[in-house]
């Protein structure tokens, strides 16, 4: 919202100049004056003789003030007047820039929360998968079906009185997370060891050899 200018309380008072009168202006000379010649008092006659425009000057302070504080009573009250409608016009707007913002916040610190939850949980992830050994032997068909990666496809089921021989395959072994480029993250292990086994050179990974189980016949 644009204005031309920064006015939103327009207040009904008309300029002001305030001034002290000459004559007061004057008598505050004087009475300065009179103060300056008073250095020391060090007898009667000096602290009688500088009493007088003592007492002189403490009366001429207390009438100013007087009449400061009835001068200023007006604008005072002008001013509480202005603080209240500006108050009144905007309490409930603020009360809702209020709400809202809290509203805000909460789903931020929500989306932060959730966010740095799935951080936790990949990090989970692929210290879990830092830990596999991809050496380790398959003791069954059925651990060879759940370890071997996805691009290695399906291992078939062997029937019942068949031979069976071990076959060599191809997996990924990921050495260095770091060195492998932002395209291959989170790491397709598919992508990577097609990639590679087509020539490509993927930082952070080589191709492992792996045995699982293959049909020779009857």
């Amino acid at each position: 919202m644009n204005r031309e200018n920064g006015i939103v309380i327009r207040a009904e008072v008309p300029e002001t100049i305030v001034v002290i009168s000459p004559e007061v202006m004057t008598e505050i000379s004087t009475v300065m004056h009179t103060l300056a010649g008073v250095q020391q008092v060090t007898s009667v006659e000096v602290c009688e003789g500088a009493a007088p425009t003592y007492k002189a000057g403490s009366l001429l302070l207390a009438q100013i003030e007087k009449e400061r504080k009835a001068v200023k009573a007006p604008l005072l009250a002008a001013g509480k007047m202005v603080d209240q409608a500006a108050k009144d016009a905007t309490e409930k707007l603020a009360a809702e820039v209020n709400r809202v913002g809290t509203l805000i916040g909460m789903f931020q610190a929500e989306q932060k929360r959730k966010a740095e939850e799935a951080k936790r949980a990949e990090e989970e992830r692929l210290r879990r998968a830092a830990r596999i050994n991809p050496e380790e032997s398959v003791r069954s068909f059925e651990d060879a079906a759940a370890l071997a990666p996805k691009s290695a496809g399906p291992i078939p089921a062997v029937p019942t009185g068949t031979g069976v021989a071990m076959q060599k395959i191809k997996y990924l072994i990921i050495e260095d997370e770091t060195k492998i480029p932002r395209e291959y993250l989170v790491p397709d292990e598919g992508r990577i060891l097609n990639a590679m086994k087509s020539g490509a050179e993927v930082p952070g990974c080589r191709i492992g050899i792996r045995e699982i189980p293959k049909r020779t016949g009857r």
